[in-house]
């Protein structure tokens, strides 16, 4: 039955991490990415979405150019996917799948960037509280996205993403909130000094004078990295 396949091909997918860490480099790549790549576009959704989720450890496992030649592929299909929650999906691991891609690769495509900031300023508008989970891992994972750009691409990658980092800053969700204080530091370290200056440090100063003993703890336990 047609319940019966999509149980059979979950529990392949639920399994295809743990045989891909297992077998030799070969046989991931000639073998076992091309199963990934057939479930990555499966009519069912919660088939999808589990390789969305799985994409980035498959990258750990994977040399530079099978990222570049068959996950990027993936990633950019999972992000232009029709499902709403996959789109998500792709968003929640941004941080994560943008570490492994090379220079060229993040050059080159674009639409990668412009993807991650549309849909951050999309669950701003829409601001549900089914969304918020994914905007903290959105707010987390921002300084390896901007690690990525900044250093990889251009110092001018920042003009374009303070305007998410601002939308985390101005979150009044403790947990974004928490995290953001958390980040001062390693944002400060990857900007210049001047920016780091004129940008981070008037965000340290508001949030340090809010009326939030968290976050005043932490800001004042990240300055060091923020001053050195």
């Amino acid at each position: 039955t047609e319940n019966t396949s999509v149980e059979l091909r979950r529990c392949c997918i639920n399994n295809i991490l743990n045989i891909c860490e297992n077998v030799s480099y070969n046989v991931l790549k000639e073998k076992m990415i091309r199963v990934f790549q057939t479930f990555s576009s499966d009519e069912n959704p919660t088939i999808r979405q589990k390789c969305c989720e799985l994409l980035p450890s498959i990258c750990k496992i994977s040399r530079s150019e099978l990222v570049s030649q068959c996950l990027l592929p993936i990633y950019i299909l999972f992000a232009n996917d029709v499902d709403e929650f996959i789109r998500n999906c792709a968003l929640s691991i941004f941080g994560e799948f943008i570490f492994y891609l090379q220079k060229e690769d993040i050059k080159l495509h674009t639409e990668l960037l412009q993807f991650y900031i549309n849909q951050i300023m999309n669950l701003y508008e829409i601001k549900k509280i089914s969304n918020m989970p994914i905007l903290y891992k959105c707010a987390f994972s921002f300084p390896s996205v901007l690690l990525a750009y900044y250093r990889k691409v251009s110092n001018k990658k920042w003009n374009v993403l303070k305007t998410v980092y601002f939308k985390f800053v101005n979150d009044k969700d403790p947990k974004i909130q928490t995290t953001i204080a958390h980040s001062f530091g390693e944002i400060a370290k990857i900007l210049d000094t001047q920016t780091s200056e004129n940008e981070i440090g008037p965000l340290i100063s508001t949030m340090f004078n809010q009326d939030n003993k968290e976050i005043k703890g932490i800001i004042i336990s990240v300055l060091p990295e923020y001053l050195y």
